[in-house]
């Protein structure tokens, strides 16, 4: 199963310190909570770092910035980002469109397939999970 560790809290909940537990554990896939930032400036930069270095470390996106997760749509693609409900109810809806929106071509989005959209809503949870 996954396992899901809690991020952007500084000092102790940063995504440099999954690193070592990535490797000690290279089978089991990580999600990084709010892909580290939980609205903090520059901790989304560290954890998309994190994600191209450690096959086994996936992005959660609750709490992330719309120009953070374009860049992790970029750097890590679609099947490394993971939707969480880690957030307030009413940030939910508002996580969940920026996330669908991804298929806009820019400015306001990536031009990301329907498919790559679903992964990343829900289709990756689900194969990490194995009840996909």
């Amino acid at each position: 199963l996954p396992v899901m560790i809690h991020m952007g809290e500084t000092p102790y909940a940063i995504p440099a310190l999954i690193a070592p537990v990535a490797e000690a554990f290279p089978d089991v896939p990580i999600i990084c909570a709010h892909s580290g930032a939980n609205n903090l400036p520059g901790l989304a930069i560290d954890a998309i770092l994190l994600a191209r270095t450690h096959d086994n470390v996936f992005l959660g996106i609750t709490w992330v910035q719309p120009p953070d997760l374009v860049q992790m749509y970029h750097a890590i693609g679609a099947g490394k980002i993971v939707f969480e409900s880690d957030c307030s109810p009413l940030s939910m809806g508002q996580m969940l469109r920026m996330t669908t929106n991804l298929h806009l071509p820019p400015p306001l989005g990536v031009g990301a397939s329907k498919d790559e959209v679903y992964q990343m809503i829900g289709g990756n949870i689900g194969q990490l999970a194995h009840i996909l």
